[in-house]
């Protein structure tokens, strides 16, 4: 418990890199979620395109 405290303590001395490095990586996870769906949804429309002019789905 006592290294959680100290590295907890650590984090906040500099404020403002601590707040650059968390924005930094909610905006990484946030733009790699986006671009996720954004893939699966182009492979789904991709396969309804496939599927509604050819021979449909066998």
């Amino acid at each position: 418990m006592n290294n959680f405290i100290i590295a907890w303590r650590n984090l906040w001395r500099n404020k403002r890199r601590t707040l650059i490095t968390v924005s930094s990586i909610f905006f990484g996870v946030f733009l790699a979620v986006i671009m996720n769906s954004m893939q699966e949804g182009s492979y789904s429309s991709m396969i309804d395109n496939v599927v509604k002019f050819y021979s449909g789905y066998i």
